[in-house]
């Protein structure tokens, strides 16, 4: 009986620890301002929701998982001004890359100062990780896909600014449109 006790003792205690890991993230603009701003495609309108995630295997054409979502902060704050914490756990993805996805849009960014994902054991203080965009942050830092970084855009001319760009699909779709729009007036004369 000890064994076959001992061997599920030991499966359950490595299920439950690998399951059980943690980490405190802070992300989004930074907490204090200044900071970088989160905008939609006009830019100007700022983005509802950003969420935190990874994508599997780190491979940028896989599907993105979210982890975790925040929403645009209440007045009196700017337009832009998406801050939070997030406490994550069951982390099973410790060391993917950490990007934000910019709403339903299909933009991501990462950036090379935010690192990977990270995690404590249970009984051990969770780990912190920063993936937060601050004033000293520079556009060059930044990975984007179907989005825009740019200098000085940030709350109070300070950080960057972060901004949706339509995908490549989009500008066809409207090119499209226009050329049709071109023959049937053209046709009507």
């Amino acid at each position: 009986m000890k064994k076959i006790i001992l061997p599920l003792i030991l499966a359950f205690t490595f299920t439950v620890s690998a399951w059980a890991q943690s980490s405190n993230v802070t992300w989004g603009t930074s907490a204090t301002a200044p900071g970088g701003l989160w905008f939609d495609v006009d830019g100007t309108t700022s983005i509802g929701t950003i969420s935190l995630g990874y994508f599997a295997g780190d491979d940028t054409s896989a599907a993105f998982t979210s982890v975790a979502s925040l929403t645009q902060n209440p007045s009196p704050t700017p337009a832009g001004f998406i801050f939070g914490t997030t406490a994550l756990t069951g982390i099973d993805y410790v060391g993917r890359t950490a990007w934000v996805s910019l709403g339903s849009s299909g933009s991501y960014v990462t950036s090379s100062t935010w690192g990977t994902f990270t995690a404590a054991d249970p009984g051990v203080t969770p780990t912190d990780l920063n993936i937060s965009v601050s004033a000293t942050d520079v556009a060059a830092t930044f990975t984007a896909i179907n989005a825009l970084v740019t200098d000085g855009g940030g709350f109070g001319g300070n950080g960057p600014s972060i901004q949706v760009v339509p995908e490549p699909s989009t500008y066809a779709l409207i090119a499209g449109f226009a050329a049709f729009l071109f023959v049937a007036i053209r046709r009507r004369k």
